[in-house]
């Protein structure tokens, strides 16, 4: 869709805004996705969000961090076996499974973009994300990362953009070399139009 509103820009110099909703079926089927993964992890905080293809295929994006030591292999491949079982049950077929930190920012990359942008729509920190290589993000998923993220007051909103807040800036890391925030919020300030 991003792909289809910069064409639609660039060569008909039309906006497009798409709209997408969960139904009630998907935010169910979230809500059993997300249980049984805090079950799996003893209540840690995790949110699940799925993307269907119209043959079923279902690919579910965790927002939680893929465990690490020596049985997390074996913790992964039964979660993906608990989420597969789950998705049959519901009439859905498991394609793959996305951990946070994987192919999805976390919530510090999220932060990080909004620094650098801001003040900066949805749409534009997606582009961003893409263009670093975190390539398919859901929309849904991005916008609950930026509510938790405003919720937590480290970033504010308004007028349909984001900007990063004192407190959200005293959460990231200083740094002086050229890949700094400071120095590519300049750079992206610099070829701004204003």
């Amino acid at each position: 869709m991003a792909h289809l509103k910069r064409m639609a820009r660039r060569d008909l110099a039309i906006d497009l805004e798409f709209m997408v909703t969960a139904g009630e079926r998907e935010a169910d089927i979230e809500s059993g996705l997300c249980a049984l993964v805090r079950k799996v992890f003893s209540k840690r905080e995790a949110q699940a969000f799925i993307t269907c293809a119209p043959d079923g295929r279902t690919d579910v994006w965790l927002d939680t961090t893929a465990p690490s030591g020596l049985d997390a292999q074996v913790l992964v491949t039964h979660v993906n076996e608990l989420l597969g079982d789950y998705l049959v049950k519901v009439g859905l077929r498991l394609h793959h499974v996305y951990w946070q930190g994987s192919l999805i920012p976390s919530s510090a990359n999220v932060l990080r973009t909004v620094k650098v942008l801001g003040p900066a729509s949805a749409d534009d920190i997606a582009q961003y994300l893409e263009g670093k290589g975190y390539s398919s993000i859901p929309g849904r998923w991005l916008k609950s990362q930026l509510d938790g993220l405003r919720r937590r007051g480290f970033i504010a909103w308004h007028d349909d953009k984001y900007i990063i807040t004192a407190s959200g800036l005293s959460l990231l890391p200083r740094s002086r070399g050229r890949t700094g925030s400071d120095v590519e919020r300049t750079l992206v300030l610099g070829r701004r139009q204003w």
